[in-house]
């Protein structure tokens, strides 16, 4: 079952195009890594990589098939994390929302927690494959259950920002 447009409100973020841009490499490297971690239940064309949590221009409906997982852009800033005389270290925000409609069913959905904590291992104080300049990631967790999409929308929507740590030269 499809589910509609969640997440935030809309904002006025800038598209990253530049493949030179750490941000959006880390971005593309998070949504890789969990597409391999083969998540039980969830097809790889329904994790994606959208600029916002939105199931927009997915298929001939215009949404993505329930149960997902949307990476994308957190309307949250970067963090300057210090450095050394050299380098700057700083942190950069990417949302998870992993989605499932639910129907307001009150029964607990294990398969959205183990997806969770799967999503979670992969990642919290781990390198980031593919993206020389992170030295680790790190989980912060979101709402496990967001109750506005759970009674509004009929939609199961558990989220976190996996931050990714990178050392930059300054320039």
């Amino acid at each position: 079952m499809p589910f509609p447009v969640y997440g935030f409100p809309s904002l006025p973020l800038a598209g990253v195009t530049s493949s030179d841009a750490v941000q959006y490499r880390c971005l593309s490297a998070v949504h890789s890594t969990i597409q391999g971690l083969g998540l039980d239940g969830i097809a790889n064309a329904s994790i994606v990589l959208r600029k916002l949590p939105s199931d927009r221009e997915q298929d001939s409906d215009g949404r993505i098939p329930s149960p997902a997982v949307v990476v994308s852009l957190a309307p949250f800033p970067e963090t300057n994390l210090g450095g050394t005389n050299a380098r700057d270290d700083w942190g950069f925000p990417v949302y998870v929302a992993i989605c499932k409609a639910s129907n307001q069913s009150l029964t607990v959905d294990e398969a959205v927690l183990d997806w969770r904590q799967t999503i979670r291992k992969a990642f919290h104080w781990k390198r980031l494959s593919g993206v020389s300049e992170v030295m680790y990631c790190l989980w912060e967790p979101q709402a496990v259950i967001n109750l506005e999409h759970f009674f509004e929308r009929n939609l199961d929507v558990s989220s976190a920002i996996i931050r990714c740590v990178t050392r930059e030269a300054r320039s």
